[in-house]
């Protein structure tokens, strides 16, 4: 449990305070604690699924993540008490006897192998260097595939961006470049024999077993994060050591698969904006061939597994709805399983299922917190719930969410979503830019979104829009971005404010903007393409695309989005740039930024946060010296909201200020 560093004192001002008060209500837990479920496995035999859970028993608590057992039949649920503060990724052997699960503690991240019918079962505990990211059992369930961060290894932006730190290293030792190593590495592990062997030189990023003597691995010879965008799919034969390459994609590529047979393979590939966030059409390979797409009619898939030799079960968004199929990759033949406007997962949708059972999965939407459960012919059975005092509290905070569409400057069809407030139109407006680019908003639990929760809560309307770049509309809506970042999506999102006003909605006086990552882009780059916007809050966003090229630890990114030289005073690189068009800047601009941030250093914000006020701009800056890419410790998250809401409220106020909170 951590410390709470957040108590009043003489620099708190209301606003400080109604965001405590919002966020302390807001995570109240049920009486098991039980704030999110997230990650299913299916028992190979048995009515029985393990996952885990994040238990916080407040806000300012660090939550746990916890293995639990749900009875599929019963609804009963067991939580296991294991040594570990943290777990993830649990995975049943393939007989069924035994599940590994990453655990970290005190010594570091390991994998653990668990008889889950004996309290406290831990059999067996990995020793390799590194932290494990990843485990899974060969067919035979005798050893495990690991993936295995060496210290220095980088952390993608998705999970906070900075390095995977080595034991007793001291603090102040320099980030040294080029990296003397950091490399990610596929060990091959024996519990029973205390044993394990690394297989290859290869910086590994994803790692699965193809058969009882090979693994099918994402692999690159450099291993910094920005190697990962030109990342391979290779075959690793474990008794040769020999490295064969089976695809080489035109854009990126996630998990890989094969059935236990291993003669088969299959991966996504398409255009991804982050490593984390798998998205793109599903290839297949059988029998030797080279690998074919498969039709998911109109799914871009973003999670897939086998069931058998020939059946693959995917999920994926269709627009802005989740779908879950079947597909025979003998016939090519898909039959939907099911479809609705509720979602899964915590970035992307996530489905667990084996042959012959319906697929289990983890689903929510605006007003109902993860819920896990079985989706059976007559509809979705629910079996566990985040629910409790914080879960009915935030929904009475969430306002109402509904789904909108509008043509943008090209007649192109774009989707988003609207949450209203209590009260009548016109509202305030902000529009909250998601990140990526190739991300896409769903309709998840409001209670992942504080930033979305405290302005409806405060008399916002919220437009969350997914613009071209973002996933759920098929490989060519996605790759329309790509050289034109800072282009045609910004027609994208001004023409849903202008939909709204139209609509009488929106105030066109009061409309606001903000977002994180590429949204933080689009919070700064946005404001030099129109002068609707009052105001503007950018949280890590990339302002000037020179220096960001030189600064940040993936330039493969600003290369494959930008696109161009990065020092031709032509290309995109400067006419895409904040910093270089701020002289058009109009609009209030609060930056924030964290200053362990590797993908878009603080410095990034700095910059322009100088230029504007150099140019009698109003702007604010603030950097989180304990953050990264984006903000997760409670007190930055209270701060940055807090910040948020008052920026917004000083330049385009709701009619009747802070609204009171619902009870």
């Amino acid at each position: 449990m951590s410390t709470s560093r957040l108590a009043p004192g003489s620099g708190f001002d209301e606003v400080e305070a109604w965001v405590l008060d919002l966020l302390r209500r807001t995570h109240r837990p049920g009486a098991s604690g039980i704030v999110d479920v997230a990650e299913v496995a299916v028992h190979p035999q048995r009515e029985l699924v393990v996952c885990t859970v994040q238990v916080r028993w407040a806000f300012e608590e660090e939550a746990r993540r916890q293995v639990v057992l749900v009875a599929l039949d019963s609804g009963e649920v067991r939580v296991l008490e294991l040594p570990f503060p943290q777990t993830s990724g649990p995975a049943w052997s393939p007989d069924g006897r035994l599940v590994v699960v990453g655990a970290t503690g005190d010594g570091g991240a390991v994998a653990a192998v668990l008889d889950v019918d004996v309290d406290g079962g831990v059999i067996a505990t990995s020793d390799v260097p590194g932290l494990v990211e990843s485990c899974a059992w060969s067919p035979d369930g005798s050893r495990l595939a690991l993936q295995v961060a060496m210290p220095g290894a980088e952390i993608s932006d998705v999970y906070g961006s900075g390095v995977v730190g080595g034991d007793g290293a001291e603090p102040w030792r320099p980030r040294v470049l080029p990296s003397p190593g950091g490399r990610r590495v596929a060990f091959v592990w024996d519990p029973a024999r205390e044993s394990a062997e690394a297989v290859t030189s290869l910086n590994v990023w994803e790692v699965v077993w193809s058969g009882p003597e090979a693994l099918l691995a994402l692999t690159s010879e450099a291993p910094d994060e920005g190697a990962w965008y030109a990342a391979v799919l290779s075959r690793l034969d474990l008794r040769t050591g020999s490295v064969e390459v089976l695809h080489r994609p035109a854009h990126q590529l996630a998990e890989p698969r094969s059935p236990d047979g291993g003669g088969s393979w299959s991966v996504l590939s398409g255009v991804q904006s982050d490593r984390g966030l798998p998205a793109g059409a599903l290839l297949v390979s059988t029998g030797g061939s080279g690998p074919v797409e498969v039709d998911t009619e109109g799914v871009y898939v973003n999670d897939h597994r086998w069931l058998d030799e020939t059946t693959v079960l995917y999920t994926g968004l269709r627009g802005l709805d989740t779908v879950v199929a079947l597909v025979d990759v003998r016939s090519g033949e898909t039959r939907p399983v099911w479809s609705g406007p509720q979602t899964s997962g915590e970035f992307q949708p996530e489905v667990s299922g084996i042959a012959g059972r319906p697929p289990v999965v983890v689903l929510e939407d605006h007003l109902t917190p993860p819920t896990l459960g079985v989706l059976e012919e007559g509809g979705f059975r629910a079996l566990l719930a985040a629910d409790g005092e914080g879960p009915r509290f935030q929904s009475a905070q969430a306002g109402r969410t509904s789904r909108l569409s509008w043509t943008s400057s090209d007649g192109l069809e774009i989707q988003g979503l609207l949450t209203v407030p209590a009260g009548e139109a016109p509202y305030p407006v902000v529009v909250h830019v998601h990140g990526g680019p190739t991300h896409a908003w769903r309709d998840t639990w409001s209670g992942r979104d504080p930033h979305t929760t405290a302005l409806v809560a405060r008399g916002y309307a919220v437009l969350r829009p997914n613009p071209r770049g973002s996933t759920g509309h098929g490989a060519a809506f996605a790759e329309a971005v790509y050289g034109d970042m800072g282009g045609l999506d910004v027609d994208d999102v001004v023409s849903g404010v202008e939909h709204l006003v139209g609509l009488g909605v929106a105030d066109p006086s009061r409309v606001g903007i903000t977002g994180n990552s590429y949204g933080g882009f689009m919070a700064t780059w946005v404001p030099c393409r129109s002068e609707l916007f009052a105001a503007s809050v950018a949280r890590s966003p990339a302002t000037d695309w020179l220096t960001q090229h030189l600064t940040s630890n993936i330039a493969e990114f600003d290369r494959l989005f930008v696109q161009g030289d990065p020092f031709d005073p032509a290309s995109h690189y400067a006419s895409r740039s904040p910093l270089r068009a701020v002289d058009r800047i109009r609009t209030p601009v609060l930056l924030t930024a964290g200053l362990l941030d590797l993908a878009t250093p603080a410095s990034q914000a700095q910059v322009l946060y100088s230029a504007l006020a150099e140019r009698g701009v109003d702007a604010e800056l603030a950097i989180y010296p304990e953050e990264g890419h984006g903000v997760r410790h409670p007190e930055a998250v209270a701060d940055q909201v807090a910040r948020m809401i008052r920026w917004f409220e000083r330049f385009m106020p709701p009619d009747d200020g802070a609204l009171p909170l619902n009870p």
